[in-house]
């Protein structure tokens, strides 16, 4: 598990990997994330695939570089 130490803004993407104009989600501190059990699989090509449930059960995910990964995020 991977906890957000620093909160960022990505572009959101379609069902088909397409980035929406416009679109963001908010990435908040604090908020706790997982590497799928299939560690390899990825739908828009980015090199580490984090998954989060939140609160009310709603399902994000978000793909982001190594270098995010080790700015943003701590292994807890």
């Amino acid at each position: 598990m991977y906890k957000c130490i620093k909160g960022f803004t990505l572009e959101k993407c379609d069902d088909d990997g397409f980035t929406i104009e416009g679109e963001y989600i908010e990435i908040e501190e604090g908020s706790i994330w997982d590497i799928p059990e299939d560690e390899n699989y990825r739908f828009i090509g980015g090199e580490v695939r984090l998954e989060n449930k939140d609160s009310n059960n709603c399902f994000s995910w978000i793909e982001i570089t190594k270098e995010h990964l080790l700015e943003h995020f701590i292994k807890v």
